[in-house]
This record gives structure tokens, sequence and C-alpha cells, in this order.
């Protein structure tokens, strides 16, 4: 609304004009296309989330093969009826070391993303 008063001489408005501009679509126009970009966000995130959570899925399996088929090789050279303790003792310290490592890269992510104290907090 824009107002203008009319006063006469003695200072006295005497009349008041002015303009009422109806405004409802344009905030509704802006209320939607706010909740669009709020969608499009959300939608970004959860996009970008199931990227991540590949990725890890990825990274997690890699390792995890490697040390399954280093336990499967001890396992399968401990049955032999002269097992050769030497390439047992390897394929267990090679496990070992992925397991390790594998803990390590855990523990790191966790920290990254704030751990049990919760540190990184976001909605999805």
């Amino acid at each position: 609304m824009r107002a203008h008063p009319h006063s006469d001489d003695r200072g006295s408005i005497h009349l008041l004009s002015g303009v009422f501009i109806d405004i409802t679509e344009q905030k509704m126009a802006e209320a939607e296309a706010r909740l669009q970009r709020e969608e499009v966000t959300h939608l970004v995130r959860v996009s970008t989330l199931g990227e991540l959570a590949g990725a890890i899925a990825h990274e997690i399996s890699q390792p995890l093969t490697a040390i399954l088929a280093n336990a499967q090789a001890a396992l399968h050279l401990m049955r032999q009826e002269t097992p050769d303790l030497t390439e047992v003792e390897q394929a267990l310290e090679e496990s070992f070391t992925k397991t390790t490592a594998l803990g390590r890269s855990f523990s790191a992510f966790a920290s990254y993303c704030g751990g049990a104290s919760g540190g990184r907090n976001g909605s999805i």
C-alpha cells in the first residue's frame, strides 16, 4: 500500500489517497520457489550420500576380500599333510596387515565424520 495525505491550508489532513497492490501471487510464487530450492538441495545431498556410500562400500570390500582370501589360503595350507608353516604365517600376516589398515581407515573416517561425539552435524 502506498498512501499520500492531502492537507488543507491549516495543515489538517482532509484527504488520503493511495494505491493497494495485491502481492499475494508474488508471495506465493516466492514461497514455491523457496520450497523447490530446498527440495533440490535435499536431493543433491541424498545423491551425494549415495555416491559416498558406494565409494565406501568399494573401499571396504577390497581389503575384506583380500583378508578372506589370505585366511582361506592359510586354512588350505594348514589342512595339507605337511603344512608349510612359513606360508601359513605369511598368509596370516597379510590378513593381519590388511585388517589393521582397514581399522585405521575406519578410525580416520569416523574422526572425519565426528565419531561418537557427533562432531559434524548436518541433516540429510
